[in-house]
């Protein structure tokens, strides 16, 4: 009992394969990620590798036990802590903090100074000052 749309989809596979060779290793095996900042210390998580039986393609990808690990912990610690509060415990009550910036709020000519006493001009100096140098006085 032939399905000819599987019979189709066999032929095409194997044509594709017959056309777009892949470059195997001396092994017979596609490996398609190369590791060459990794040293021998370096951990991996996952791989795939690649090898061709009885003229079809096979991929074989993995994860390392450990991350398997490192996953069903992980699952397990969010279902021991349970659900998000949901509330805004961390800014709730607070005060905002504004610093006024730009040349419109410089010394002088805001209600707010962040300078010291002592450099801040006056009301009256700056008034006095405008009207020495317009008339001479």
């Amino acid at each position: 009992m032939k399905n000819p749309h599987y019979e189709s989809l066999g032929r095409r596979m194997r044509d594709y394969h017959r056309r777009h060779q892949w470059r195997l290793s001396q092994g017979g095996l596609f490996i398609p990620h190369a590791y060459f900042n990794m040293t021998s210390e370096s951990l991996s998580y996952w791989d795939d590798v690649g090898f061709i039986l009885n003229g079809r393609r096979i991929i074989v990808w993995w994860r390392h036990p450990r991350d398997l690990y490192k996953a069903r912990i992980k699952d397990l610690a969010w279902e021991e802590a349970g659900d998000d509060p949901g509330d805004d415990w961390l800014f709730e009550g607070g005060t905002t903090n504004y610093k006024r910036v730009g040349k419109a709020h410089q010394a002088g000519a805001g209600d707010e100074y962040h300078g010291g006493d002592q450099d801040r001009p006056t009301q009256s100096h700056r008034v006095s000052s405008q009207s020495d140098s317009k008339g001479g006085e």
